[in-house]
């Protein structure tokens, strides 16, 4: 059944569920695995120090990530689209590397770029 703008209740769903997490500042971020596309929220552009309206594609979106995170991330997404584990399952534990937690390491899934504060 559709609703409102011609969505279906599921994509509706969906939509609302982004703009809770958007509201929420968490960073949203999604993948179009059917045409590779990642799409940032605006919060997740300021968190990464990007430009969210930006058009990326997975290796863009991955350039972003702390270089000690990328092949991690990578993997996990790859496995989590073929359906051989779910986004959670497929990630080791703990997710963020002891070292990343050191002090001084900075905030470990962000590339950081001159000027641009690390989170530490």
């Amino acid at each position: 059944m559709p609703v409102a703008g011609g969505a279906s209740p599921d994509e509706s769903i969906q939509q609302c569920a982004w703009h809770a997490m958007e509201a929420a500042e968490l960073g949203v971020w999604r993948w179009d695995v059917s045409t590779g596309a990642v799409l940032l929220s605006a919060h997740a552009g300021r968190l990464l120090a990007c430009d969210p309206a930006v058009e990326r594609d997975l290796a863009g979106f991955l350039a972003l990530i702390h270089s000690g995170a990328r092949q991690m991330m990578h993997e996990t997404l790859l496995a989590a689209a073929t359906g051989a584990a779910t986004l959670t399952s497929a990630l080791p534990q703990p997710p963020i590397p002891p070292a990343a937690c050191a002090p001084g390491a900075g905030f470990p899934w962000r590339q950081t770029s001159p000027g641009i504060a690390t989170g530490s």
